[in-house]
């Protein structure tokens, strides 16, 4: 069964499989920005190290200052969340307004 992290869940090692992981990125990295900001998660593994990418989108008014902060708690909170996650790519990109 797949567990849920929400604010404060533990740490889990990665005895996952890549579906169930992708997910897991998913529920960590909505804990940062709004789940529908969110609109691209991979996971893939190289060896027994395993790797996530995430792409959002932020308002193409938001500082880059700002948008380098959230990128930067993203990738804290999945290292956070998932042990044995080893490399961890954001690509934040500008939102459509209008």
């Amino acid at each position: 069964s797949e567990e849920r992290h929400r604010h404060g869940g533990a740490r889990q090692a990665v005895d996952l499989d890549q579906s169930q992981l992708a997910q897991r990125v998913r529920s960590a990295a909505s804990e940062i920005v709004p789940a529908e900001a969110i609109h691209s998660v991979h996971v893939w593994q190289d060896g027994t190290a395993w790797s996530a990418s995430v792409h959002y989108s932020l308002p193409g008014s938001m500082s880059l200052t700002k948008a380098h902060t959230l990128s930067r708690r993203l990738e804290d909170r999945m290292r956070e969340r998932i042990a044995g996650l080893q490399r961890v790519v954001i690509h934040t990109e500008p939102r459509e307004e209008g």
